[in-house]
């Protein structure tokens, strides 16, 4: 198949498209947001560090619950499956039965991990 000519139609469309791909690529750049996601065992010990500071989630099977310990000046909410939440409280205990439980730790700015705690 021989190479057709480059028409000013043609040439326009490309210039088009060049324009519109890079908008899309800067509108991306700049509105990213990293987001953090940490998918946990609850038999094994579990520490996630946000912002160098140290969240620990361990389940104990002696009193078959989910200790979370944390900073005070952490916030951290706790999704459980059944569709509630509430404000986490250091340290805190769950039972084997509410779990799988999402935690989302935030120090109130844009940033936040979330961590999937399951069976």
């Amino acid at each position: 198949m021989p190479a057709q000519k480059l028409t000013k139609g043609r040439l326009v469309q490309i210039i088009i498209m060049m324009m519109v791909l890079i908008a899309a690529f800067t509108y991306r750049t700049i509105i990213h947001k990293e987001s953090s996601h940490l998918v946990c065992q609850f038999l094994q010990p579990c520490e996630v560090k946000y912002q160098d500071k140290n969240v620990q989630f361990l389940y104990q099977n002696s009193t078959n619950t989910l200790t979370v310990t944390k900073p005070e000046d952490l916030t951290i909410k706790s999704l459980k499956s059944d569709g509630s939440e509430l404000i986490v409280t250091s340290p805190m205990r769950l039972s084997r039965d509410e779990l799988p439980v999402t935690f989302v730790i935030s120090n109130g700015e844009e940033n936040a991990v979330r961590v999937d705690i399951v069976r």
